[in-house]
């Protein structure tokens, strides 16, 4: 009998995907994984490209019909990111020129017997989130 095995990548829509690819890579700490571009029967194109960090896989999809982007229905309302450590993280994307949402990790003592997040957005308007459990 099939079985959902778990999450097998997040697709974002974006109007560049190489673009994506370089802030993924350089200030997240994705590699580049996989790159083609799909040629639909109706005549357009979808150029897909995947970075990976560990066991997670994300998708940019530029379609040659850049309207397509707007896609209002499934839309993701944000990706987070574990991390070990928020402070030295958020401080490294800074110097990057990174710019957060709030000026500083927000402190949620009930989730999770604490947390510590902070949010920041992605070259192609995705929110990004920062996710720390607290020891």
């Amino acid at each position: 009998m099939g079985s959902i095995k778990g999450l097998a990548h997040i697709g974002i829509l974006t109007t560049d995907a190489e673009q994506s690819k370089k802030f993924y890579t350089e200030n997240l700490g994705f590699r580049f994984d996989f790159k083609t571009v799909l040629q639909k029967p109706d005549g357009t194109s979808k150029k897909l490209v995947f970075v990976k960090l560990n066991n997670l896989l994300v998708e940019f999809i530029e379609p040659s019909d850049k309207s397509l982007v707007n896609k209002v229905s499934g839309v993701i309302d944000h990706i987070s990111f574990e991390v070990d450590d928020l402070d030295q993280i958020c401080g490294l994307l800074k110097q990057k020129g990174i710019q957060f949402k709030s000026p500083n990790p927000i402190d949620l003592p009930a989730i999770y017997n604490g947390v510590k997040i902070i949010f920041f957005e992605g070259p192609n308007g995705e929110t990004l989130e920062l996710f720390e459990h607290l020891k």
